[in-house]
């Protein structure tokens, strides 16, 4: 019994010292914490929105990109970064949906529609591609008449690749259907411009337009037709040519 009593002892009379390594591990544990969630998290703290309305669901075709399937996602919001999340865009309100894989209510995950001006950007991770979107706020000028809105940016140089995916809404056999139709931009010196042909493009570029017409001959290019990587390799190009002179 009696190899006992020192070390009771020595236990009886630390508590003040103990009290303060575990105060300034604690202080230490609630600084890092406060770090990592200034620039990354995991939680879903940043669900602020209104639910969402599936108003498409007698529709044929849905304005929802990659509707049906599973891909993850990334979301900026507030300066922060969630990783390891379920998304999705709807191309026709121009909304992203978070969706709470947490809980289910009616016999399916609630969605939620994210507050915009919150939003600064997400990333579609869909296994062959990842589609980085932006909240381009800066898109509102007198000439184009547009107030911005989430743009996936597929080439970000000197000149910017820009795709709004959206759908048009038309009527058949009296339901609302959507017709997928997305708008590609090239945003050059602050003014952002609807390429539609090679023309168009020539025209932008026009200080070195011989010799894009002849890359886009050799590499047969039809913008019209083009994919986003032959566009984003084509600007590539353009702006490679226009920083020579």
């Amino acid at each position: 019994m009696k190899k006992h009593i020192i070390p009771f002892i020595i236990i009886l009379f630390c508590p003040p010292i103990w009290g303060q390594v575990q105060n300034k591990a604690a202080s230490q544990k609630e600084y890092l914490t406060k770090m990592y969630f200034q620039t990354f998290a995991t939680s879903n703290d940043f669900v602020d929105g209104k639910e969402y309305f599936n108003y498409a669901y007698k529709s044929k075709n849905t304005p929802l990109l990659f509707s049906g399937k599973n891909f993850n996602a990334v979301l900026f919001m507030d300066g922060r970064q969630y990783n390891n999340i379920r998304l999705q865009y709807d191309s026709f309100i121009d909304e992203v949906i978070y969706i709470d894989t947490s809980r289910v209510i009616n016999y399916q995950f609630p969605k939620v529609v994210l507050k915009k001006n919150a939003v600064d950007g997400f990333i579609l991770i869909t296994g062959i591609d990842s589609m980085k979107f932006g909240n381009l706020k800066f898109l509102n000028d007198s000439v184009n008449k547009t107030d911005g809105g989430y743009y996936e940016v597929a080439y970000n140089g000197p000149s910017r690749f820009l795709i709004k995916h959206r759908s048009i809404l038309y009527i058949s056999d009296a339901r609302n259907e959507y017709k997928y139709s997305p708008e590609k931009l090239i945003l050059k010196d602050g003014i952002y411009y609807k390429i539609r042909n090679n023309k168009e493009l020539l025209k932008l570029f026009s200080s070195r337009s011989r010799e894009i017409n002849t890359f886009l001959r050799r590499n047969r290019i039809n913008v019209r037709k083009a994919g986003k990587e032959e566009l984003a390799e084509t600007l590539k190009y353009c702006d490679a040519l226009v920083k020579k002179q």
